[in-house]
């Protein structure tokens, strides 16, 4: 007995392959980190405009265009001190002296 494909599943499973494959070729190219571009201002409520001075780890590790094995390296061996506090257990970067601190890095170059 011979087995019948339809035209329209077999187009289907096609198709879906094609997404797949195309799908994998993107997410090799694309990079493992995002970044966050300088200044954000978030609209809180009608018109009060909250600027984003403090920072998670996170957002910290992405202003400075760093991934985060980097950051928290350098967090660890104590580089990084006097540009955070600890809040509750989390730290919070201060925008200013992270800018401060890589202006530092860039004119002992």
């Amino acid at each position: 007995m011979k087995v019948k494909i339809n035209s329209t599943l077999l187009g289907c499973i096609i198709i879906g392959v094609s997404i797949i494959i195309a799908a994998i070729v993107i997410a090799r190219k694309m990079p493992q980190t995002t970044f966050v571009p300088d200044t954000i201002y978030t609209t809180v409520r009608h018109e009060t405009t909250v600027d984003n001075s403090f920072m998670a780890d996170v957002e910290a590790a992405r202003f400075m265009r760093m991934n985060d094995r980097l950051f928290a390296s350098l967090l660890a061996s104590g580089e990084l001190d006097g540009t955070f506090a600890i809040i509750e257990e989390n730290y919070v970067f201060s925008r200013d002296k992270l800018i401060r601190w890589l202006d530092d890095k860039i004119a002992k170059r």
